[in-house]
């Protein structure tokens, strides 16, 4: 786009000034006017061309010219702790900011996310180049969830009228070998609600990610995959850098005048070694730079103000040639665009038919009344108590306010059992035959002392794995290890999160379908499946979430292929088939 967005807008109008509306897991709140930060003066004398360089925009325009014809329709941010506003409730003092004998809140602070920054600078860059203000803006967030959280139950998020979902996709919960497959899952999931929306992959860095972004894998294949998938990225981690490099030029830092770096005659502080490492820009991280996956509340406003200027530009210049005969630029006044309104209008309609036509066209087949059920947190789960054995204890693991329910055994040989029919139905399912896709939620972690593994098995049905490259890893069955630091993907990670793997169950002229998990002692994996078990005095097992649906079509015309022949998949595909089941 050719226009000139600045990072921080002004209030512009009487209509950006207002309180900031927006809904937090379906409910609804009202804040005053954001308070603007004052940021580092490296962030400040970044160019256009340097905060352009965070775009990456790969979505088809004919959903950015839908969106700008249609300001009725919701926006969607949907993301982690982040995006629940963990780090923000830290001090805005910029003294408290960098004093380390006051203790800065952990707490989650809503009002103080990326997500309500995006809001107020959204709306004040709609203003400014005529197009209104937002009317609604939804957000979701699931603390320590990998991102494909988000394609369970996707319709419970995401209306069919949304026109634009910002997805925040932290690239340190995804596998390297995983990105593609994750993201496509999301953005499958996206479409299939909402078919004429534009998706934004946004990326806010670790900390001591950032001086290695350029040539980081996981970045350039998540850039590779959202490019293939026609998704947006925004990519923090190019202006975390451009400001290093500021920093570095300038030799200050946000708190800190003078030379930089440690004389001979002492050790360095704790803080000039920051300045060095990640010069500048680890002051917008939460507990001064402690926690190296959130940013504080200038951090924040930060995120908040590079997403809403990556979307208005889009739909500025969306809106420009779509109506390419009354571009209206930065410096058109009111009364010109009044002017220019009744002589576009019939072009303007042409242009929102096209744009859905091509939209219809190019986006995935919208969701049809295809059986789902969603568990998505551990009180809904189906039991099927005469079934189960041990005991598995309803428990809250969050902290800072937020909650992480699930079901937690801590003894092997303890069996969870989770009827799958309990919401199918079942007068269906007796007299016909049919493919379900599963989603199982655990925590997994390199952190928590005594993570434990766990089988799964069907009663009632047959379950399968889903044979994908590098299914082991990103979709694990019947085997599941949940103590990262016995696997290679994710060894010398500090996580905890709420993993998933996915399989598919086969039904056939049945009224049950119970899937078992056993807990089961964790071990390394070795060749041929067999496992080397861990001598542990404790071990923990924990369930979050279930996710059932109908099996796409594509899966198993997938599986069908040659190559597929010989997986456990594709012999299952075969051996439905010679059964006469047309599934």
């Amino acid at each position: 786009p050719k226009s000139q967005f600045v990072l921080f807008p002004a209030t512009v109008a009487t209509a950006a000034r207002g309180n900031t509306r927006m809904s937090v897991l379906h409910v609804l709140h009202e804040f005053e006017p954001v308070e603007l930060l004052r940021q580092d003066t490296s962030l400040e004398q970044l160019t256009y061309s340097q905060l352009d360089a965070a775009s990456l925009y790969a979505a088809n325009r004919f959903k950015w010219q839908a969106a700008s014809m249609s300001p009725t329709a919701p926006v969607i941010i949907l993301g982690t702790s982040i995006t629940g506003g963990g780090g923000a409730d830290e001090s805005c003092d910029p003294k408290v900011r960098t004093t380390s004998s006051v203790e800065l809140s952990s707490r989650y602070n809503i009002r103080r996310s990326w997500g309500r920054h995006f809001t107020d600078f959204f709306n004040r860059h709609l203003v400014h180049h005529h197009l209104g203000t937002v009317a609604h803006v939804e957000i979701f967030y699931k603390s320590a969830a990998s991102p494909e959280y988000f394609a369970m139950c996707t319709k419970s998020f995401v209306p069919p009228d949304a026109r634009i979902v910002l997805v925040e996709t932290t690239s340190r919960l995804v596998n390297l070998d995983s990105i593609h497959s994750q993201l496509s899952k999301i953005a499958g999931a996206i479409r299939r609600v909402a078919p004429h929306a534009a998706i934004v992959f946004v990326e806010w860095p670790s900390l001591d990610a950032v001086p290695d972004s350029v040539q980081s894998p996981s970045l350039a294949a998540m850039d590779a995959a959202a490019k293939e998938l026609e998704v947006d990225t925004l990519r923090v981690d190019r202006v975390l850098s451009a400001m290093a490099k500021r920093c570095a030029q300038s030799g200050t830092s946000t708190v800190q005048s003078g030379k930089r770096g440690a004389t001979p005659a002492r050790k360095p502080t704790r803080r000039e070694r920051l300045d060095v490492l990640y010069p500048c820009y680890h002051e917008l991280y939460a507990a001064r730079a402690e926690d190296s996956v959130h940013p504080n509340p200038w951090g924040h406003q930060l995120l908040g103000a590079l997403a809403a200027r990556h979307v208005s530009r889009a739909l500025v210049e969306a809106r420009n040639v779509s109506a390419p005969n009354v571009a209206i630029t930065a410096a058109a006044s009111t009364e010109a665009t009044a002017t220019a309104t009744a002589a576009t209008a019939a072009a303007a309609a042409a242009a929102t038919a096209a744009a859905v036509t091509a939209s219809q066209r190019l986006a995935a087949r919208p969701s049809d009344a295809r059986f789902e059920a969603c568990y998505l947190s551990a009180p809904t789960l189906p039991l099927q108590r005469a079934a189960c054995r041990g005991d598995w204890m309803p428990v809250d693991e969050g902290r800072r306010g937020v909650q992480k329910l699930g079901l937690l055994s801590q003894q092997t040989g303890d069996v969870l059992a989770l009827d799958l029919f309990h919401d199918f139905p079942k007068d269906l399912a007796r007299r016909s035959c049919g493919y379900l896709s599963v989603s199982l939620n655990y925590f997994l972690s390199s952190t928590v002392a005594g993570q434990g593994a766990f089988e799964l098995s069907c009663e009632g049905c047959r379950c399968e794995e889903m044979s994908i490259p590098h299914s082991d890893q990103i979709h694990p069955f019947p085997r599941v290890e949940t103590d990262a630091n016995l696997l290679s993907t994710y060894i010398g990670l500090n996580l905890s999160i709420s993993a998933q793997t996915t399989f598919i169950a086969y039904y056939a002229n049945t009224s049950s379908c119970t899937l078992l998990i056993n807990h089961i002692a964790s071990g390394w994996s070795l060749p041929r499946f067999k496992q080397m078990k861990l001598s542990r005095p404790k071990s923990r097992v924990r369930i979050d979430g279930l996710f059932i649906e109908q099996l796409q079509p594509s899966w198993v015309s997938y599986f069908s292929l040659p190559v597929k022949a010989g997986s456990r998949a594709g012999k299952l595909v075969r051996a439905v088939k010679a059964s006469g089941c047309k599934a």
